[in-house]
């Protein structure tokens, strides 16, 4: 019994933390011309950590749901 309810406790704590992040992908393009920017910096507005863009102008960053909402 006592394995079974560490167990469903270390399930759950993986659940709560998993759900404090979320991923945001996206492509940066050119206003004038609308070609993808090479190595342009992307930073959440609510503070963290930001990326680069790659050489399709696509980035990847995992933020905390307190920096997105």
């Amino acid at each position: 019994m006592k394995k079974f309810i560490l167990l469903l406790f270390a399930l759950l704590t993986v659940v709560s933390v998993s759900a404090q992040s979320r991923s945001i992908r996206g492509t940066v393009v050119s206003a004038a011309d609308g070609e993808p920017l090479v190595g342009a910096t992307v930073i959440p507005v609510g503070g963290g950590s930001g990326t680069a863009t790659d050489l399709d102008g696509k980035f990847h960053l995992t933020v905390s749901n307190k920096v997105v909402n």
